[in-house]
């Protein structure tokens, strides 16, 4: 079984409609604001399919958020009964199992442009640890260094 997806998430333009009071209270970053309500959900769906992912948001010159990345599943089953439906809230959802070195560069390729816009340091990462486990100082490390690793140095 392939357990690698390559993920698109592509909601719907928000700043003109849900968000759209941001907007007019003059919020500095209302993108800001739509990321963290963004992946909030995107953590919780995918945190019940995988153990590792890495998700990059992209912001395009109209301001409209969507998202790239790469998943490990570890459940299929989770991920077709919950994990999709609980994503496709978003907007629409692209999940393709053919993954090739050019989805690296795909997925960040607004990256720098994006991390500044929302004031980032990092994609959404996710690595989980062993039960009962307690992380070291290195693997502190590690991990707050994955977001500057290529996707594929990070999951393979």
């Amino acid at each position: 079984m392939n357990n690698k997806i390559a993920l698109t998430i592509s909601p719907k333009d928000r700043l003109y409609g849900e968000y759209k009071h941001l907007c007019d209270n003059k919020i500095k970053n209302p993108n800001r604001i739509i990321f963290n309500d963004d992946s909030e959900i995107i953590v919780r769906a995918l945190n019940r399919c995988s153990n590792e992912y890495v998700v990059y948001p992209e912001s395009d010159d109209t301001g409209r958020l969507h998202y790239h990345g790469l998943i490990t599943l570890n459940n299929k089953t989770n991920w077709t009964r919950t994990t999709l439906p609980k994503l496709k809230t978003l907007g629409f959802i692209c999940a393709k199992t053919k993954v090739n070195d050019g989805w690296s560069e795909y997925c960040t390729k607004n990256w720098n442009y994006t991390k500044t816009v929302l004031e980032l340091e990092e994609p959404i990462v996710y690595r989980k640890l062993k039960r009962g486990h307690r992380p070291s100082t290195r693997k502190y490390i590690e991990i707050n260094q994955m977001a500057k690793k290529n996707i594929f140095d990070y999951l393979y």
